[in-house]
C-alpha cells in the first residue's frame, strides 16, 4: 500500500465534488513488490548461581524492498506515482536492524535491557543529489519489575533511555 500523487483532472474533480478540493492524495495497493533478507537470531541463557538468571538474545536483520510493477494510471493521469514515493518504498526502512538484549530473573525480581540499532535510510526527493540521508540511531530500554503476587506485577522503565532522537 503506497501514497499515489496529487492527481487531478476532471475525474477526480468529479469525485471530489462538494469538498472543496481539486486534487487528492489516495493510499492504494497499486504496486508489486520484493522483499528479500535474511533473519538470524541467537539465545544465551545463564544461571548465575544466588543472583539468578540471566537470558542473553540477539537478533540481526537485513531486508531489501524493491517494486517490480506499478498499475497503469488512471485514464485521465499521466502518472500515479512519482519516483519519489516509489524509492520512498525502497528506502525510507532501515535495510539493516540489530536487537541485543538481556533479562534478568531472580525470585519476584526481574530486569530487562534492550537496545536497538536502526540502519541508515533516507528520505527521497525529486532530485537524488538533495536526499536526506538518516544515519543509523540506537534506542536503549529498560525496566525493572516486581511480582507482588501471583497474579500483581509492577514495573518501571523507560523507552528510549538516552532520549536519542529516531528518525
Amino acid at each position: 500500500i503506497v501514497l499515489s500523487n496529487n492527481l487531478s483532472g476532471p475525474g477526480i474533480e468529479a469525485l471530489l465534488t462538494g469538498t472543496g478540493a481539486n486534487r487528492a492524495r489516495f493510499f492504494l495497493n497499486a504496486i508489486d513488490s520484493k522483499t528479500s533478507g535474511v533473519d538470524i537470531v541467537a539465545s544465551y541463557n545463564t544461571d548465575i548461581q544466588n543472583m539468578g538468571e540471566i537470558a542473553f538474545n540477539a537478533g540481526f536483520n537485513y531486508n531489501k524492498n524493491e517494486v517490480t510493477d506499478v498499475i497503469d494510471p488512471p485514464v485521465e493521469q499521466d502518472n500515479l506515482f512519482s519516483s519519489v514515493e516509489l524509492s520512498r518504498f525502497e528506502v525510507s526502512s532501515p535495510k539493516t536492524k540489530l536487537n541485543l538484549s538481556a533479562v534478568w530473573n531472580m525470585d519476584e525480581w526481574r530486569a530487562t535491557l534492550r537496545t536497538t540499532r536502526y540502519g541508515e535510510t533516507q528520505d527521497p526527493s525529486d532530485t537524488p543529489a538533495l536526499n536526506e540521508v538518516l544515519p543509523e540511531k540506537w534506542v536503549t530500554d529498560l525496566d525493572v519489575g516486581y511480582d507482588v503476587t501471583e497474579n500483581i506485577s509492577l514495573t518501571l522503565g523507560a523507552n528510549n533511555l538516552f532520549d536519542l532522537s529516531c528518525f
